[in-house]
């Protein structure tokens, strides 16, 4: 709902292809499988680290890489090839290439000025972006689920039931 949210208050008012329809609802879609990838994440955090407070100071360190890395700070073709790989697991590649596509293929361009999705190194096509997104979402999912299994098994519960007798 807020990705929804969010895309109906800013689509129209930032001045986004408005050209047709079809352009709003990929970038609806673009949101949502953002937003989906984003919990995900978070999710697999939460498993993994047992303390909020310590969850909390990770989230920077894990987060501000991949945002750094994902193309819109520093062009792909720029990043060093040892840290390249930081690039392909990030949700901000992936939803920043596949919004940048929605607005800007359609696009012609004049002679004399360059097409922003050559000159940002944009590579891969909407469709690619899209399953990338739902696919590193689904992989975190996994990840937790595996992470919850681990930390948790019957011999060893996570809650203990002696604490909840009282409530």
């Amino acid at each position: 709902m807020y990705p929804i949210l969010l895309v109906v208050i800013v689509y129209y008012s930032v001045g986004l292809n408005d050209q047709k329809f079809s352009y709003f609802l990929v970038c609806n879609l673009v949101m949502i499988c953002t937003y989906f990838y984003g919990v995900s994440y978070g999710l697999c955090i939460s498993v993994i680290v047992p303390k909020l407070d310590v969850a909390m100071a990770l989230i920077p360190i894990l987060v501000i890489p991949l945002m750094v890395l994902g193309g819109f700070f520093v062009n792909s073709n720029n990043i060093p090839k040892y840290l390249i790989w930081i690039e392909y697991i990030s949700m901000f590649k992936y939803s920043f290439q596949a919004a940048s596509l929605n607005e800007f293929d359609t696009v012609n361009y004049d002679s004399g000025t360059t097409d922003p999705l050559t000159e940002l190194g944009l590579s891969e096509s909407i469709y690619v972006n899209f399953i990338a997104l739902v696919a590193l979402g689904v992989g975190f999912r996994i990840i937790a689920l595996i992470a919850m299994h681990l930390i948790s098994t019957p011999s060893k519960p996570k809650l203990n039931k002696k604490k909840f007798k009282a409530i």
